[in-house]
């Protein structure tokens, strides 16, 4: 993303957009593979586990873009950090895999000074 962003600077503007698009995207292909499996595995109907899932997968994007590169992508001067992952990613990672991983907090929107928090 920090390579993308670095070439073609105008796509900062469309970043909220394009995260939107992506979550929704790979929640229809998760919700897809995991119907798909769990209809194998318990005889379920496909549509009682789908309902099941509706209910359970969250619709909106749950993280913020921070979180998700790991720095600041309106920072001209931030880099991105390949091992900063979103706070409960990291706990479960460090937890099953005993990794390291920083759980770096969310920085509020009055410290980023602006308002692009997401929420679609």
């Amino acid at each position: 993303m920090h390579g993308v962003l670095s070439d073609s600077p105008g796509v900062k503007g469309k970043l909220f957009g394009l995260l939107s698009k992506a979550w929704k995207h790979g929640r229809a292909q998760s919700m897809d593979r995991l119907v798909e499996g769990a209809g194998a595995c318990s005889g379920s109907t496909e549509r009682g586990v789908r309902r099941i899932l509706e209910m359970r997968l969250p619709t909106k994007q749950p993280y913020h873009l921070e979180d998700i590169t790991g720095y600041d992508p309106f920072d001209r001067n931030a880099e991105p950090d390949p091992e900063i992952w979103p706070a409960p990613v990291a706990r479960m990672l460090n937890k099953v895999l005993g990794t390291d991983y920083p759980e770096r907090e969310r920085r509020s929107e009055q410290d980023l000074g602006r308002g692009d928090s997401f929420s679609p």
